[in-house]
């Protein structure tokens, strides 16, 4: 296993995420999470866009190139902020926390919160510090770690499983995984990156955006998309048949 480093120290880790994300390593993103927040978005162009924990700002300078007509990125992680400014003079950037960042009011069409909000316990102050900045009718596309894939129980070592249901025998009951209660979970990724997110069930989900005075407009389990069974069959195989990434799209 790789060094350790904890989330609150993510800027020490800053080059080598921004060289992951930059260098397109990750086929969760890139071959299911990203593409799901496009087909929610649709069109960026000419719309003036807000990236909640947008890390190295790599997404950030996509959203240009695809048209966007301005990008601000909001990320805690000084490391990542002083990367993105340096790197993407396109877009403007802010070290700030997505719990508490300076509200400019009605000044966006579309906000993108890209596997963020599951590290933050409650979401009303996000909720509601992102309504005031949309324009009227502006969107909020967010995507999760899928509750199903982890609310399972994880194993690491020599090979790696996920396990959700349970196993009945003469010696009783084994459960694997908790999928109906909200819990922190702690995980180690991108080899030596120590993580804590939140786990919570589907209905739990649900009640959040339900009680965020947003309107639910979708919510999608994308697949892994064509290409990826040519350029990782076994990645395809997996998640062609298990959720990873829940995409939730909501209106104001």
């Amino acid at each position: 296993m790789g060094r350790k480093i904890n989330m609150a120290d993510y800027s020490e880790y800053a080059v080598e995420w921004h060289e992951n994300r930059k260098n397109k390593r990750s086929h969760s993103k890139e071959y299911i999470e990203k593409p799901g927040i496009y087909e929610a978005i649709r069109d960026v162009r000419d719309q003036d866009i807000l990236v909640l924990g947008c890390g190295s700002g790599v997404e950030c300078d996509e959203l240009v190139q695809k048209g966007a007509r301005k990008v601000h990125g909001i990320d805690s992680a000084s490391g990542l902020i002083e990367i993105a400014q340096k790197e993407y003079g396109t877009c403007t950037f802010s070290c700030e926390d997505i719990r508490t960042f300076n509200v400019q009011k009605e000044s966006f069409d579309i906000c993108i919160a890209s596997l963020v909000m599951h590290y933050i316990p409650d979401w009303k102050e996000t909720f509601s510090r992102v309504r005031q900045t949309l324009r009227p009718g502006g969107v909020f596309v967010m995507s999760l770690n899928h509750p199903v894939k982890f609310g399972a129980e994880i194993i690491r070592g020599a090979e790696y499983s996920a396990m959700l249901g349970y196993e009945k025998g003469k010696d009783g009951v084994k459960v694997y995984g908790d999928y109906l209660n909200k819990r922190k979970i702690k995980d180690v990724w991108l080899g030596g990156l120590e993580v804590e997110f939140y786990h919570q069930s589907l209905s739990d989900i649900l009640k959040e955006v339900l009680d965020s005075q947003f309107t639910l407009v979708s919510v999608s389990e994308p697949k892994p998309i064509a290409r990826a069974e040519k350029e990782d069959p076994e990645f395809y195989q997996i998640h062609s048949k298990i959720p990873q990434f829940l995409v939730i799209k909501l209106q104001k």
